[in-house]
């Protein structure tokens, strides 16, 4: 009887969750929960804030190989998403994977709060994911073989302006640690209410040194007239399944997604985010 019940709760329950992105997976009488696989779902982060046909830019800073420009792109196919990756074995499969769509366009370049050539210690461990110019990453251990490339940085408020990229609509920023670098390098933008949104992945844990942390990031947010509006993707570190990391999102103050928005309910939320458990992570 108990198994009939606990399966007919499952039939009801998955598709709920699945609409959510989270799938439930039943591993020896212990039910987890866990992201669908490297599928990047942008919408739900804006769903809240009506109509999405507004979005015509996207910066995706530390691009990697793809997975996230590919799915702004499938979520906003009206937007021109600009995909950054300094580090040249990861740009060039960013290159080959994004070839065939034409609204990603890939650069050879990241970004901080300076501009010029930056000395990167490259992770073969883990391809290329936690590759950053953070201080507290970005130097040769004792752990692991790292080999070393110069990677040229620029600030995005210098390459919009000679590019005369006005408005950018989200800019997400997954640089492992360095993304509080990256938005100072858009101060001007950010302060004069040129960007509309921001994607940030943070760290919940003082610990936890291969994010950003959130609460720095926050202060920053709040002083170029953004607020905190959601916390996403959610990932939990056992054994205890503290909050480790997630992606935070910010808003203008001021953003108007179309003619006929009235004031906003700015509102600070934390709605239901996509959750996941990590088995390991290294600082």
């Amino acid at each position: 009887m108990k198994k009939i019940i606990k399966t007919r709760i499952s039939e009801l329950v998955k598709p709920v969750f699945k609409k959510m992105h989270i799938e439930l997976v039943d591993h020896n009488d212990k039910w987890e929960d866990t992201r669908v696989a490297d599928k990047f779902c942008p919408e739900i982060y804006f769903d809240r804030f009506g109509k999405t046909n507004y979005i015509k830019t996207i910066f995706d800073v530390g691009a990697n190989k793809g997975n996230t420009a590919i799915g702004f792109t499938n979520a906003f196919p009206q937007a021109k998403i600009y995909a950054f990756e300094p580090v040249q074995e990861t740009f060039n499969v960013l290159k080959d994977c994004t070839k065939n769509i034409s609204n990603i366009e890939p650069h050879h370049i990241g970004f901080g709060d300076s501009t010029g050539m930056f000395e990167i210690y490259l992770d073969d461990s883990f391809a290329s994911v936690l590759n950053s110019l953070s201080p507290h990453i970005n130097k040769q251990d004792t752990k692991a073989s790292k080999r070393v490339e110069w990677v040229q940085i620029d600030t995005i408020d210098s390459f919009c302006e000679q590019r005369r990229i006005e408005h950018i609509n989200i800019l997400k920023s997954d640089t492992e640690g360095y993304d509080l670098n990256v938005l100072k390098g858009a101060k001007k933008l950010l302060s004069n209410g040129c960007i509309d949104f921001v994607i940030c992945e943070v760290s919940l844990q003082a610990e936890n040194k291969q994010n950003t942390n959130l609460f720095p990031v926050n202060e920053f947010m709040e002083s170029n007239n953004f607020l905190l509006c959601g916390l996403y993707d959610i990932y939990y570190k056992p054994p205890y399944n503290y909050l480790y990391f997630c992606d935070a999102v910010f808003v203008n103050k001021n953003f108007r997604p179309y003619p006929h928005y009235h004031k906003m309910d700015m509102e600070v939320t934390i709605p239901f985010s996509n959750l996941s458990t990590v088995e390991q992570f290294s600082n």
